[in-house]
């Protein structure tokens, strides 16, 4: 009998489970491959990145058309800053994805070849070079847990695969996907060579697109249960959050009453541990909202630099459609109805601009001597066409 999998990749025929491809753009994945692209899978822990790959592989390699190669580079982690030793720990990962995964018994020996004979910091583009001139069709590989490298290791990484990129199709991967926890641009990396710190998209500005695994969603968590209910004859019981109303919708007016709670019992607490004292509301606002991001929805957001303000979009899936609401956080500068006066104009502007039906506005009281009696409001304005609610904390 089949169970549910927390713990590493899911088999489909062990355990209950979606079609793992059902969960990517399949559309937006075959023509980034077409067009020998290199470009990131992102998501959150256990939502099933690895089962997605491995799927992806299987399915390309099915196809006939590309030498479809997954591999799990996080044992280079343990090497931290030694390059050399980070390196060679890469290509053998790769080279074992290769034969164990898909048969290819040259890949090993020429790994071993290139890491005794290769300069330092040249060892994964000259493997990956002379192993594509080998294959009898273009390769497309894939690299998992790729954020957990770090230093000069995910450097030299990033630095030889954009070397390499001009020589594909035939000489260097068509197409490349790499995998991890965080989206490249989010990456800041810390180079103790040259005592600096490096962005991920400057260190690999060959990236097409950036595509986003989320957490299931309502939908998927009630097939997946159903599968459960279809071989056992056992009814699954889902409890919403209590955020979710009972038509799917986010619940936001109950949310963000419950971070005005919080905020007043706990906020002196957790600022004092926050480095900008200025940007701590709006940081613990965002680390609130995560509940979201978990629960399979998704949290944009802008930050108006020198303005004082975020924007986040948020994005919900409901039964009836996607739910967009914006929620603008404000710190209050001068007088309440001045930054009132331009927070509204601002949360308007920015809910047109994203086509969000819903708007909140929250506005930071920092100013000394205020009592939480005073800090603590909740109201209704109308700035145009829409109705934004306001909250004061």
């Amino acid at each position: 009998m089949r169970f549910f999998n927390t713990e590493g990749p899911v088999n489909c025929q062990d355990h209950y489970c979606l079609p793992p491809l059902s969960r990517l753009d399949m559309e937006d994945v075959r023509a980034l491959i077409g067009q020998k692209k290199y470009f990131l899978l992102h998501a959150p822990r256990q939502t099933g990145k690895t089962t997605c790959l491995l799927a992806l592989a299987d399915y390309l390699n099915q196809g006939g058309q590309y030498h479809a190669v997954y591999a799990n580079i996080e044992g280079a982690q343990a090497w931290r800053e030694n390059v050399e030793q980070g390196m060679a720990t890469v290509v053998t990962n790769i080279a074992l994805g290769a034969r164990d995964l898909v048969g290819d018994q040259g890949a090993m020996p020429l790994a071993q070849r290139v890491l005794s004979t290769a300069a330092p910091g040249s060892e994964l583009e000259v493997f990956l070079s002379d192993w594509c001139q080998q294959l009898d069709k273009p390769l497309v590989l894939m690299l998992d847990e790729v954020d957990a490298l770090v230093g000069d290791t995910l450097i030299s990484l990033l630095r030889q695969l954009r070397a390499g990129y001009p020589k594909r199709p035939d000489q260097f991967p068509q197409s490349l996907i790499l995998c991890g926890v965080r989206d490249l641009r989010d990456y800041r990396i810390q180079s103790s060579s040259g005592k600096e710190a490096i962005t991920g998209g400057s260190a690999f500005n060959i990236k097409a697109d950036s595509l986003h695994l989320g957490d299931f969603d309502q939908r998927e968590t009630a097939a997946l249960l159903l599968e459960h209910t279809a071989e056992t004859g056992q009814e699954s019981q889902q409890n919403p959050a209590w955020y979710v109303q009972r038509d799917g919708r986010l619940d936001l007016t109950k949310l963000l009453a419950a971070f005005q709670q919080f905020f007043s019992e706990h906020s002196e607490a957790w600022l004092d541990g926050f480095n900008y004292p200025e940007a701590g509301p709006q940081l613990l606002m965002q680390a609130f909202l995560q509940r979201i991001v978990n629960g399979g929805g998704r949290v944009d957001r802008e930050y108006g630099l020198g303005r004082r303000r975020t924007d986040l979009l948020v994005v919900w899936n409901t039964p009836a459609g996607v739910q967009r609401a914006v929620i603008e956080l404000k710190l209050l500068r001068g007088s309440l109805e001045a930054t009132l006066r331009e927070g509204l104009a601002q949360t308007w502007e920015y809910a047109d601009r994203c086509g969000a039906a819903e708007a909140h506005l929250v506005i930071f009281d920092r100013r000394p001597g205020r009592s939480w009696e005073e800090r603590i409001w909740q109201r209704a304005e109308r700035h145009n066409d829409l109705t934004i609610a306001v909250w004061g904390m």
